[in-house]
């Protein structure tokens, strides 16, 4: 939790500085890598969390003290990290606004040049269509603001980021001191208190932030965008950025609200623990239910890509249950007989069953020789042994995974067996063995080897734990060969590195045999079905959010940041997987580049229907039925092109076929189409603008309008994939 709250204070550092300056790509970036930071992060929280109940420890805070942190953090990681979305989103919507206006504008500019022999640009009509409403009005959520309003607008929220700031650094010192002062340099009384008194102070900042912030803020907005007070109305164009300007104001406002719940729970636990104490486990039946309970798991931080998205379980499932949301009628149920054959089936035919038959492949091929008799002393005095481990070490379920760790062996191998012969023959020479100049060499090879194992990035450990094991083969077996003669000591010195490097190759070469066939386990295919898995799981909360909407339920509300959270680590988890398709060995026509941008837009897809979620337990029945009769959220024909469009991207990404160059879309110049055919007045007065319910209102409309964007935006990256015309088979 600790750590979780130093990272929350990086995005609140840089929020003006994003919101103020010219979108690029390294700050576009360094926003992407603090997102996944976060969300990894809490993602390890979440285990240890869930073993609280069965914790010994000595300590100021038991385990419900700290359970209950739980909440309160949840809730400031998903507030912080909308606010860090939205200026992602910001950014990237007005870079691709001004790239598709660029492209229409000199497309128009050399429209008499005709070249039969050019490439038919792809989603032509779509982006056509597109580009005559950029030109009309700009989406809400690519609104740019003028500079002199946004320098207001980072001076207006300063103080309200610096009272967050301090907040979060009041929340980590106590957490800091209960947790690592309980035994040495023992906090004394008078410090404890200060530090309570400061994290007090902290909160009285933040309520004095919330209220000083909403009132200049409102009055900034009011100023330069609300009519006059002749009745002489404000430019129209600029409505979009009076959206933006209040969204801002909204997410701002969640987090110095939901910071302030954090560190009040946070400090009244710290001022309540008077003393340290045993805790002893508060539940043991609940590790029992692990082992009785059908489809009861333990708590841990696999890493998605290596679990079925078929079988995935996840909170969407409870919620259609809850509302009684269901895709179609229930099949018949089989007979136990025919499931069993379905699943041993399914089971032979999956990834992970045909890497078992692998395993069990080159076990018994590089096996047989140390158990025939013409062939086992041979097995045995060349260490036959270690090829079959590395065979076996060495497979993994998708080749991208296999093709990196194969690389990462050999060179692990190469630089291990240099470091071992640089150790040999500094300390022993030309002789037998020096056990002086070997310890103080050793010492130093350690010290490296060491370092290596603790610091190297998690992807590159297997290479450097191969690098470890030759060095301390070479110099032990050089050692044994001339202090202890024994049938089969392979040399010494280089002698025992070209062995070693040949098992390794044999073991490499043998499992790269069984990796290929009968054909390549590609990751591409796998991601490809997550992501697919991923867009139906948005369609159901897309499903959710209409059922929610309008109807005063609350399960929405319950629901909308924990199943928005439980996402966005999924698709966090795919970025190394997504990076390593450089690896990979495919006929997938998706390659690493067009994967990140599909999960890109499907984080945001996310992002805007958890807001939506949320705003329908909170938002006014008034506010939710206005947005619906403006927007077409509610009609019938537009849920079913939005359906109809998610569902052919989410079959596109599963089997690989071309999308139909005809769809409903843009469906963004739809939903506008409608408010133009459904004129409704829109209201930006003094007393609106101050309103606390519009301003959520604006959000709304703002996340509707970049979900529908998103979606329009996800059939051109397909279609761009997977045009026959413009694209070649990646093998």
């Amino acid at each position: 939790m600790e750590d979780i709250v130093e990272l929350l204070k990086q995005p609140l550092a840089f929020t003006s500085v994003t919101l103020g300056k010219k979108a690029q790509q390294p700050d576009v970036d360094r926003l992407h890598k603090t997102h996944a930071q976060i969300i990894q992060e809490y993602r390890k929280m979440e285990p240890g969390l869930a073993f609280l109940p069965l914790d010994f420890s000595v300590g100021r805070w038991g385990p419900e003290e700290v359970a209950s942190f739980k909440e309160p953090m949840r809730q400031v990681v998903a507030a912080i990290l909308l606010l860090l979305e939205f200026h992602i989103g910001r950014i990237h919507g007005e870079v691709r606004t001004e790239d598709i206006l660029r492209e229409h504008a000199e497309q128009t500019k050399n429209g008499d040049i005709t070249d039969e022999k050019q490439p038919r640009k792809v989603g032509a009509q779509q982006l056509s269509q597109l580009v005559e409403l950029l030109e009309g009005l700009r989406s809400s959520g690519n609104q740019q603001l003028p500079q002199e309003i946004v320098d207001e607008l980072v001076h207006t929220s300063a103080m309200a980021i610096d009272a967050c700031l301090e907040g979060l650094t009041a929340t980590r010192e106590c957490i800091h001191m209960v947790n690592c002062r309980r035994w040495v340099r023992r906090a004394p009384p008078t410090e404890r208190e200060d530090l309570y008194q400061r994290s007090r102070t902290a909160l009285e900042n933040l309520r004095k932030a919330h209220s000083g912030f909403l009132r200049d803020m409102t009055e900034l907005l009011i100023g330069h965008f609300a009519p006059t007070t002749n009745g002489e109305s404000r430019d129209q164009r600029k409505i979009g950025a009076l959206v933006v300007g209040m969204v801002f104001e909204e997410h701002v406002c969640i987090t110095i609200t939901r910071t302030q719940a954090l560190l009040d729970r946070v400090s009244t636990a710290f001022h309540d623990s008077k003393g340290t104490k045993l805790w002893w486990p508060t539940s043991l039946r609940y590790a029992a239910s692990w082992a009785f309970r059908k489809k009861a798991k333990a708590p841990t931080t696999t890493t998605v890509v290596e679990d079925d998205p078929d079988e995935a379980e996840d909170l969407t499932k409870a919620a259609q249950e809850k509302l009684r949301i269901s895709r179609g009628y229930r099949p018949k149920n089989r007979s136990p007989l025919g499931r069993a054959i379905l699943g041993t089936y399914h089971w032979f035919t999956s990834n992970e069953g045909l890497f078992a038959l692998r395993m069990v492949v080159v076990t018994i091929a590089l096996g047989i020789p140390g158990v025939i008799p013409h062939t086992a002393g041979f097995y045995y005095r060349e260490k036959g042994l270690w090829g079959l481990i590395m065979a076996q070490t060495g497979l993994l379920v998708y080749m991208s995974e296999f093709t990196f760790s194969t690389l990462g062996r050999l060179v692990g191998t190469v630089a291990g067996g240099v470091l071992g012969l640089l150790a040999w023959y500094i300390g022993s020479a030309n002789g037998p063995g020096n056990p002086y100049g070997l310890s103080a060499v050793m010492a130093v090879m350690l010290a490296i080897l060491m370092w290596i194992r603790l610091y190297l990035p998690p992807n590159l450990v297997q290479g450097g734990i191969m690098g470890g094991a030759t060095f301390m083969l070479v110099v032990a077996y050089s050692y044994d060969d001339t202090h202890i003669p024994s049938y089969g000591n392979p040399g010494v010195g280089y002698t025992v590195f070209w062995r070693r490097l040949l098992l390794v190759l044999i073991g490499v070469g043998a499992a790269t045999i069984v990796q290929l066939f009968p054909r390549p386990p590609s990751a591409a295919r796998h991601i490809c079905k997550t992501l697919s898995h991923t867009v139906r799981t948005l369609s159901d909360h897309y499903a959710l959010l209409l059922s929610c909407w309008g109807r005063s339920r609350h399960d929405g509300r319950v629901l909308a940041e924990p199943i928005s959270l439980q996402l966005t680590e999924g698709l966090v988890m795919l970025d190394g997987p997504i990076d390593m398709l450089r690896f990979d060995f495919s006929s997938s026509r998706f390659d690493s580049e067009s994967l990140g941008r599909v999960k890109r837009l499907c984080h945001i897809m996310n992002r805007t229907l958890g807001q939506l979620l949320l705003l329908s337990g909170t938002l006014p029945n008034e506010f939710q039925h206005r947005l619906a009769q403006q927007t077409a959220l509610l009609d019938h024909q537009c849920i079913g092109e939005i359906m109809a469009v998610l569902g052919m991207c989410e079959q596109a990404l599963k089997t690989g076929d071309a999308l139909p160059e005809i769809l409903p879309t843009p469906l963004v110049r739809r939903a506008f189409d409608y408010w133009q055919s459904h004129p409704a007045e829109i209201d930006f007065s003094p007393e609106t603008v101050r309103d606390e319910n519009y301003r959520r209102f604006c959000v709304a409309l703002s996340a509707y309008l970049k979900f529908l964007g998103t979606i329009d935006e996800l059939v051109l990256v397909i279609k761009g994939v997977l045009d026959y015309t413009g694209s070649r088979v990646r093998v």
